[in-house]
Order: C-alpha cells, then sequence, then structure tokens
C-alpha cells in the first residue's frame, strides 16, 4: 500500500448488507483504507485481498455519541424537515474524518469516500496530484453551483498548515451544538461554512473539482471522476 493517501468511510452492519458491500467489494484503489463503524466488522477483513483497518468508533470517539445522546430526542422532528436538517444522520462522517484527520501522522493526504460509491477503475498518487490536488491547497471538493458542495467525496492536505485547525473547528461545531444555529445541519452545508470562513480568514485557495461529481445523471455530470467512481445515490445504492 502506498504510504502517502489514506481512505476513509464509515458503515454499520446494515449499510453494509443494504449497500456497502458493493464498495468493499469493489476497491481497487492502491492507498491504504480505513473503515470506522459502531459494529463489529472484523469479518471483512477475511473477505478482502486488500489491507484494511477496522475501527470501532464508540472506542475511539466518544463525542460521537455524546452529540448522538444529547440531540436524539430533537432529531426525531427535525427528520421530518427533510434531510437538510438530519444533523445526527450527517454527524457519523465528521466525527470519523476529524478523528482520523487529527490523530494521522503517516500520510500526505486523506480522502472521505462515502460508503455508497463504487469503484470503477483505479488511479494512483501520480493521478491524484495532477488532476484533483493543488499542492497549496488545504483541501479539493466537488463544487455544485449555486448550491452546498457535493461532500460524498473530499480530499485533505494533511501537510496544510491550518488542516488541524480546520478539523478541530469542524469538530466543535458539533460537540458545541453550534451546527444548530445555522440554516442547515447536514454536513455539506457544515464543511462548506467552515471553509468558507478559513478560506477568507487565511487567504486559502482550495481546490473546487467542478463539474465532477461522481452520478452520471446529477445535473454537474462526472467528467473525469466519473471514470473512476461512481456514487449510488438514492434508490440507485439497492440496487445490485
Amino acid at each position: 500500500m502506498n504510504k502517502d493517501v489514506v481512505c476513509v468511510t464509515t458503515f454499520n452492519n446494515k449499510l453494509y448488507e443494504q449497500y456497502a458491500y458493493k464498495f468493499i467489494n469493489s476497491y481497487n484503489l492502491p492507498f491504504d483504507l480505513v473503515i470506522y463503524s459502531e459494529d463489529d466488522l472484523l469479518f471483512l477483513k477475511d473477505k478482502v485481498k486488500y489491507k484494511v483497518d477496522i475501527v470501532k468508533s464508540n472506542d475511539v470517539i466518544p463525542e460521537l455519541q455524546q452529540f448522538i445522546d444529547r440531540n436524539h430526542i430533537r432529531d426525531i422532528e427535525d427528520t421530518k424537515r427533510g434531510f437538510l436538517y438530519q444533523g445526527i444522520r450527517f454527524s457519523y462522517k465528521v466525527f470519523v474524518v476529524t478523528h482520523l484527520g487529527l490523530t494521522t501522522t503517516k500520510y500526505k493526504y486523506l480522502i472521505w469516500m462515502d460508503a455508497d460509491m463504487v469503484f470503477k477503475k483505479s488511479f494512483d498518487v501520480k493521478c491524484l496530484e495532477e488532476k484533483m490536488i493543488n499542492p497549496n491547497s488545504m483541501m479539493s471538493y466537488i463544487k455544485r453551483i449555486n448550491r452546498y458542495s457535493e461532500c460524498g467525496f473530499l480530499i485533505f492536505n494533511i501537510n496544510h498548515a491550518k488542516i488541524k485547525d480546520y478539523f478541530t473547528e469542524m469538530k466543535r461545531m458539533y460537540t458545541s451544538n453550534d451546527i444548530y444555529e445555522e440554516q442547515e445541519w447536514h454536513d455539506s452545508y457544515i464543511w462548506d461554512l467552515v471553509r468558507i470562513k478559513y478560506e477568507k480568514e487565511y487567504d486559502i485557495e482550495n481546490f473546487p473539482l467542478v463539474g465532477t461529481h461522481p452520478t452520471k445523471n446529477n445535473l454537474n455530470k462526472a467528467l473525469f471522476l466519473f471514470k473512476y467512481i461512481e456514487h449510488l445515490k438514492g434508490n440507485n445504492k439497492f440496487k445490485d
């Protein structure tokens, strides 16, 4: 495995049975893979030929369960308003990414990938650095016009001077419940909110993967990312 890059995702047993098995069965990248889960997924080590690290979320991120416990009653009503207000549903990604980002020391890049993605064509570090990263940027993200970013695929530059501060602030938005002071409470809105704040305050130019949403039916049709990855959004994630 290439120690320059680590890929990370999260899912539980239920989501594995529903669609994440497609992620696991198709994963073909030459990068370390880390899976966080509130469930025991150690059986995956016997199912795959590549190296995968399984992390029990509740053991290493107590703040995640604390956030869920603190907000589970209000989340019942929030969920009725739609996904834009489902703070708990999308909190797992934030806690997982910030935990790995704040604790890892051996990688140059961290790539988040939603568990409802499938891999088509592999890519290496050279492709990553030539097409998906600006070396001076803190992160790369899939920009959408006049809308929150698509955050199913994010690349973070672990060596950037402000990346640890960015991760810390993202985590604080949840541990403080400050996400509920914002217009929307899903993770894409919060990733954008803090990213834009850092761009303005520290004159950071992040790398927008404009028009590269890895879902072929999206208005921002996949241009080059779709050659490598497909994001099975909606009902597509449940189809074989």
